[in-house]
Formats: structure tokens, C-alpha cells, sequence
């Protein structure tokens, strides 16, 4: 729940239209919070940039909707087709061939951000499984029967 509630925090804010400066300080050591590149609501700017507000709120879902744990032995796969449409997104933006579009900086964002997060949870349950599992069976454990 913790992850959660931190991947909320700039949404939260941007709720709130709240920009408190010990916050701001905070993030910008975290994200360029270039103007252009960040979302208003309500007239006040995000704490962070667009795609960095996508990465927190799929951060936050991926720890509430954490991914299948089958999905586990593809991770380094699935984090890296997650993170390509972000890096096209990157990458065609710095170089002009499209406009900053908020809509795909925060669709890239959270993509990655939830793969990340999700799998991270995924593999925390498996290994927490397996630990429970190693020690309800102690011959498992190459432990004295």
C-alpha cells in the first residue's frame, strides 16, 4: 500500500492544486518539470512532468493490480516491450519528428511504470510462496526428518 500511496503523491497533489514548495524541491530532484512538458490542472502545473506522472500512477496501480505470477519467467521481456514505446516516445519527441503530446507521454509512462511495478509485486508473492512452501516442508529444505 505504501508504493501505492507514494506513485499517488503527484496526482494527489495536482488534486489538490497544491504545489508546496518543500514538494516541488523534492521532485525536481526527480523530474525536469520542464513547463511544456507538464500537465496543469485546474491552472496549477503537476509536481512532475508528463510521462513522469504516467510512471507514478502505473507505479501505484501496478502495486494494487500486480501482474500474473506466470508471467514472472518472461519479465525481462515484457519490461523491455514496455519500456520500447516509451523510448520511441523519447526519442521522437527530443528529435521534433512529433510534438510533445501529454496523451503519449502519460500512455508510455504508465505502461512502463505499471510492467515495473507489477512484475516487482508478481515476483515478491512468488518468492513469498516459495518461502512458505520451503518452510511447511522441511525435507525440502534438506532438513532432518
Amino acid at each position: 500500500m505504501l508504493v501505492a500511496t507514494a506513485g499517488a503523491i503527484p496526482w494527489l497533489f495536482a488534486a489538490a492544486q497544491s504545489r508546496p514548495v518543500a514538494a516541488v524541491a523534492l521532485f525536481h530532484g526527480l523530474c525536469h518539470q520542464l513547463p511544456e512538458k507538464t500537465l496543469c490542472i485546474g491552472g496549477v502545473a503537476m509536481l512532475v512532468c508528463s510521462r513522469c506522472a504516467g510512471i507514478y500512477a502505473g507505479v501505484a496501480l501496478g502495486a494494487l493490480v500486480p501482474a500474473p505470477r506466470s508471467w514472472c519467467p518472461a519479465s525481462r521481456q515484457l519490461l523491455l516491450a514496455a519500456a520500447l514505446p516509451l523510448l520511441a516516445d523519447v526519442i521522437l519527441q527530443a528529435t521534433g519528428m512529433i510534438p510533445i503530446l501529454h496523451a503519449t507521454r502519460l500512455a508510455t509512462g504508465a505502461l512502463a511504470g505499471w510492467v515495473a511495478s507489477a512484475l516487482l509485486f508478481a515476483w515478491l508473492r512468488l518468492e513469498r510462496s516459495r518461502a512458505e512452501r520451503s518452510a511447511a516442508n522441511p525435507i525440502s529444505r534438506g532438513g532432518d526428518a
